[in-house]
Formats: structure tokens, sequence, C-alpha cells
């Protein structure tokens, strides 16, 4: 198999190298996760290689772990100006940054990793992402959701996408990786590794809800996304889909129940901190 740092050579290393640092303030399980992840993991070389996080976005990173894109991302500003990948476009440079963790251990080596003054506002919050984004009354302009909505249930995967696209700006993008389902073996694989990880992160296992990625498709579509996929390197299981919508309208809420609806539009009202999100 292929690991993208094949192509990206000393500039790729580079980046691994400076993002993970930043996890010494943290503690050595933080800085081997962080190598470990984006060396084996291309989401987040692609992200950049492909340009899908717009330049100047205000971003949510819902079930943000320890932090890894915004340390990902200062790493690709930093490295830009003398050791950057051949062919890639210049890195984006954020206007703000809200990561939501629910794992207390995973949000404080966030923190610890993106503490003292930055090139922009980063904010980790200590949340259950299931009312946490339901009280953000900010705008946003890249929602963020990878490897997330699998490990809560179908009505509350429902609700929080809604209440995530609830925040996006008009043309506002939303970045999700989801598992398919109808994957066969390589759905059941990645389950099994889900639940290794579960429990090796947080000293715990939920319960996994998964869908076919036609469903996925289906229901980001009926909440007024305009959809397109990027080709994921063929893994180990071969199971992700990497989603990239855009919101060209007010989202559809047509997908939860008339009772989640009303109280999502409710708490249009709301007003909570969000870094240096704005008012919707």
């Amino acid at each position: 198999m292929t690991r993208w740092t094949d192509t990206a050579g000393q500039a790729g290393e580079a980046l691994i190298a400076r993002a993970s640092a930043r996890y010494r303030a943290a503690d050595p399980f933080a800085v081997h996760f962080a190598r470990f992840k984006l060396r084996n993991d291309p989401v987040f070389a692609i992200a950049l290689a492909q340009g899908l996080i717009p330049d100047g976005a205000r971003i949510l990173d819902i079930g943000c772990g320890q932090g890894l894109l915004a340390s990902w991302l200062l790493a690709a500003r930093q490295c830009h100006a003398d050791n950057w990948p051949p062919g890639w476009p210049p890195p984006p440079v954020p206007r703000s940054y809200l990561g939501i963790e629910l794992t207390p251990a995973d949000a404080e080596r966030a923190r610890a990793a993106l503490a003292g003054p930055g090139p922009w506002p980063a904010d980790i919050r200590q949340a259950d992402a299931r009312a946490a984004v339901a009280e953000v009354a900010a705008a946003c302009d890249l929602v963020v959701l990878l490897d997330v909505l699998h490990y809560i249930d179908r009505p509350a995967q429902e609700a929080l996408l809604r209440d995530a696209l609830r925040c996006l700006a008009p043309r506002g993008r939303l970045l999700m990786r989801v598992g398919d389902a109808s994957a066969g073996w390589r759905a059941r694989y990645s389950r099994a590794v889900d639940r290794v990880v579960q429990w090796l992160r947080a000293g715990r296992t939920s319960p996994l809800t998964c869908r076919p990625a036609d469903e996925w498709r289906a229901l980001l579509r009926g909440m007024g996304m305009t959809l397109r996929e990027v080709p994921l390197p063929r893994d180990a299981h071969g199971a992700n889909v990497l989603m990239v919508g855009t919101l060209d309208s007010e989202p559809v809420h047509n997908a939860g129940t008339p009772a989640a609806t009303s109280a999502s539009a409710q708490r249009r009202g709301t007003v909570t901190a969000a870094g240096e999100l704005e008012p919707l």
C-alpha cells in the first residue's frame, strides 16, 4: 500500500513532525498517536492537497479528538514557506477554529497543543456534541465530521447533522467521512477497529450505528446539500467514504421529528460563546 508520504517526501515528514511536536505539552501518548494518525490516515493530507478547507474559513470541528486538524493546519502554515509538498496549493489560513470533543483527556490534549497565541483564535470545548452543537448560535464556513456519526444512534445522527448545517453560512461546506455499512467484510473489519480504538482512547466502548453510503447521501441531499465525493486510497478495509457537501440555501429540516425541527428553529435566538465565530 502506498502512503501519501511516499509522494510528499521529506516535506510530508516535516509536516507530521511539526504537527505532532505540539503535543509534547500534553503527554507522550498524544505525541505518538499524532505521528501514527497523520502518517497513516490520508484524510489530513487530502484536505490540504485538494484544497478542501476554504481559506479564511470559520471552522467547526465536531468530535475533534485531540485537535489534530487544528495542529495540522498550524504546521502547514509553518512549513509552507520553505518545505512544502510539490503540487499542493498553499495551505488555508482559517479565520477561527472551534473544536468540540466528548472525551475529557482528548480535550485537554487539544488545549495543551493549541495553547498560547496563534495566528487565529482556537477554542476547544469539552462537551457532548449532541447538546453542544445545538447551542452554537454562530455562523461557520466549514463543518468537519470525521468518523463521528456512527458513535450515536440514528435519531441523534439526524439531529446533529441538522444542527451542524444550521450553523453553516451561505455556501458553507461540510467535510464528512463515514463508514459504508454496505461494504461487506470491510465494514465489519472497520467496526471492529473502531471498538478497539474506543477502548484504547477512552477506556470504554459504545454501540455503533452504521448506515450504507447511499443512505448517508440521501440524508444529506434531503437536508439541502449538493454533494461530491473525494476518492480515498484503498486502505486495509476500504469501507470509508469522504463526502464534501455545499449548502446552497437554508437547510431542509425534513429528516427528524416536528418537535426537533421546532426546537432547532427556536435555538436560533440562543447566544453562546463560540470562539470568533459570528452570530447567525
